[in-house]
């Protein structure tokens, strides 16, 4: 089954589109392989079996993971399908994820058109929805990838589209799973919370086609006292803390933040403060930060030494006080 990535031809527009991605793009990550698509199921030629429905095919079973990624599964599981489904939905929202989609992917639309797409953390889909919007013609196909529960939040806000299919599964896998590479891979905001981010970053850039792409948003170190009051908060406090109780806290902050969108005064005390503690005006934003099991922060540095040491040519950018890294690679 396997060609040569040059030769696979996809014509996702007429066609189903799990049974294109089934035929194509999958292999058993248990055997490896060939799939065949059941009414309820995918099922290997030697008897590996995965549930799918909703336009979701769940991998969910193949590993176990530990209780740092089991915290922020349920984390992303409740922020994406409890407080924020429909966060970035509303066409009066869709200038607004652009623009950060493009700044924190420092892609161009057409590096998309026509092309194999994955969102390697796909949320409740609304960057699917940007890639679609403004790449002319679409991609051929987006694979988005998450493993929590979130990604069936994520499959009912994209059902109208036809090019797009979920997979439920740890991003570390896909080197096991995909059997062709693909031209672009995005990563917003995810890698970070994983265990190891350098190995996650690895194993997305196994599945880069030569002359592909991946684009990355990580959190930087900022100075370091703020490293430290990161590391503290985000990795020994709240990560005890149940949910509900760190939203209730972070909303009763997002209050008095008010004062940050004052014109001039307010910038200048958000940026003087965020230089020691991460505060928001957003309550999505600090509950995103504090509910994970686990959060690390990187230097521009660093990155650059992670794309270029897997072949690519990159670019980082450091911004916010250099609490946020914006990187693209293309594989050479």
């Amino acid at each position: 089954m396997a060609t040569s990535s040059s030769s696979v031809e996809f014509k996702i527009p007429t066609h189903n589109v799990k049974t294109v991605l089934l035929e194509n793009l999958l292999k058993c990550p248990v055997c490896g392989s060939d799939f065949s698509l059941k009414p309820d199921n995918i099922l290997c030629a030697k008897n590996h079996s995965f549930p799918h429905r909703g336009n979701v095919i769940d991998f969910s079973s193949v590993d176990k993971i530990d209780h740092l990624q089991t915290r922020s599964q349920e984390s992303f599981g409740v922020e994406w399908t409890q407080y924020y489904a429909d966060l970035g939905w509303s066409p009066k929202e869709l200038p607004v994820e652009t623009e950060m989609f493009l700044t924190y992917t420092r892609a161009m639309p057409n590096f998309f058109s026509n092309n194999i797409v994955i969102d390697a953390g796909c949320g409740n889909g609304r960057y699917i929805n940007v890639v679609n919007s403004i790449s002319s013609p679409p991609p051929r196909l987006i694979i988005g990838i998450d493993l929590a529960d979130s990604i069936f939040v994520a499959a009912k806000n994209c059902s109208k589209f036809r090019n797009v299919v979920f997979l439920k599964v740890n991003l570390n896998l896909l080197p096991q799973i995909l059997e062709e590479p693909v031209d672009y891979i995005y990563s917003i905001g995810v890698l970070h919370h994983t265990p190891d981010a350098k190995a996650s970053f690895e194993s997305l850039v196994k599945c880069v086609k030569r002359k592909g792409f991946i684009s990355l948003y990580l959190y930087g170190k900022g100075n370091a006292l703020l490293y430290r009051v990161n590391s503290l908060l985000r990795n020994r406090f709240f990560r005890r803390w149940p949910h509900k109780l760190v939203y209730c806290l972070v909303f009763l902050i997002a209050i008095p933040c008010q004062l940050f969108r004052i014109p001039f005064f307010g910038p200048w005390m958000l940026d003087f403060i965020t230089r020691f503690v991460f505060i928001s005006y957003d309550v999505h934003n600090m509950f995103d930060a504090y509910t994970a099991g686990y959060t690390s922060f990187h230097e521009r540095e660093e990155i650059e030494d992670w794309y270029r040491s897997n072949g690519f040519d990159c670019v980082v950018e450091s911004q916010l006080n250099h609490t946020a890294l914006y990187g693209i690679g293309r594989k050479i």
